[in-house]
């Protein structure tokens, strides 16, 4: 979902925001002296959602080397459900510093594009200490689907059921995209991003959009029995060691490219579609309020950890592309991708 400016100049009328994330990136950091000192010694509570999602991986490789920063003691506090059961928690907490949490920054702006607001508070006045880009996203055919490619989706003459995730940019993907090429569809909802994969597998639907760090173990060379790859939505990062999705199927900006639909505004979902990935998404927070040395401190070390070279071999392998963003971008991007609502409104009706 980078939403850069050459890609949303492509989709037209319905592109009237660009989405400098990338742009951003650079921008300079607050001159704010770190208070590692208060850190020593205590113990900090990061809430997260259930193993095995991303938002999981993320602060199962970082808090290790980020507790060793702080000479503190890092405990990963696991919550069943949806990641914003663990992030509201986690804005609500005492904004001391010894409470953060993950919060996704794509998957709530889309929320609110939708009228969804399963974050209860505002994402922009929260204190984040840095974010990961989007993970590498996959659209997979579930268990005994009849369609085992995208063209195969584009002949369909019934609705195709597709498995949704709660809080996930797909709710915004799967109607750009079913509508640009005109594939019937409908929803079936009440899924997390660990159930949406069982219920894929278990074959409760046809299709899932899902990011690769859910679906596929950073040690397998394979899909999930009866699982196939339909359209890698955003590639792997180069040298992962599940590098190998991005042979399994087109690559989604791609396919757009080579099969561009017949009328101008399929054309501008087709190529909205393709803007939707990339970005800042996986975030690290804390609640409005937490002194801004603590949050400095908490921020260095997180960042320090991200950038280790074992750390980004392990998010590599995860999907995720190991090139961290500073805090400071945070805001700015929340800010010019709400602008896009009424964009996208229009866009999927």
């Amino acid at each position: 979902m980078a939403l850069l400016a050459g890609s949303l100049a492509a989709a037209g009328t319905y592109a009237s925001t660009a989405m400098p994330a990338r742009a951003t990136a650079t921008a300079p950091t607050p001159l704010v002296k770190p208070d590692f000192a208060f850190f020593k010694g205590k113990t900090i509570k990061w809430n997260v959602n259930s193993p095995g999602a991303t938002a999981y991986t993320i602060a199962q490789i970082t808090s290790q080397r980020m507790a060793a920063i702080l000479k503190a003691k890092i405990n990963l506090i696991p919550h069943a459900g949806t990641q914003n059961i663990s992030a509201n928690i986690t804005a609500t907490a005492k904004p001391d510093g010894l409470t953060i949490g993950s919060v996704g920054i794509l998957s709530n702006v889309t929320n609110e594009f939708l009228n969804i607001k399963s974050f209860e508070h505002d994402l922009a006045k929260q204190t984040f200490f840095g974010a990961m880009p989007q993970g590498a996203y996959i659209f997979v055919s579930c268990n005994g689907s009849q369609y085992k490619s995208f063209d195969q989706l584009r002949a369909a003459k019934s609705e195709v059921k597709v498995i949704t995730i709660v809080s996930s940019a797909s709710a915004v993907e799967v109607p750009l995209l079913f509508k640009a090429f005109k594939v019937p569809y409908r929803t079936i909802g009440g899924y997390d991003v660990n159930t949406g994969a069982v219920g894929c597998q278990r074959g409760d639907g046809d299709v899932l959009m899902s990011t690769a760090a859910t679906l596929i173990n950073a040690e397998s060379t394979a899909f999930p029995p009866g699982i196939t790859p339909l359209m890698v939505l955003s590639k792997v990062p180069p040298k992962s060691k599940i590098g190998w999705l991005n042979n399994t199927a087109p690559l989604l900006e791609t396919y757009v490219a080579n099969n561009l639909p017949p009328t101008p505004t399929q054309k501008r979902l087709a190529q909205l579609s393709v803007s939707f990935w990339g970005g800042v998404a996986q975030s690290v927070f804390g609640p409005t309020g937490i002194p801004k040395a603590r949050a400095a401190a908490l921020s260095s070390a997180w960042l320090q950890s991200a950038n280790t070279a074992a750390n980004k071999v392990k998010l590599r392998d995860f999907g995720l592309t190991p090139t961290p963003y500073k805090p400071e971008v945070i805001v700015p991007f929340i800010i010019e991708f709400r602008k896009l609502k009424p964009v996208i409104q229009r866009a999927i009706g």
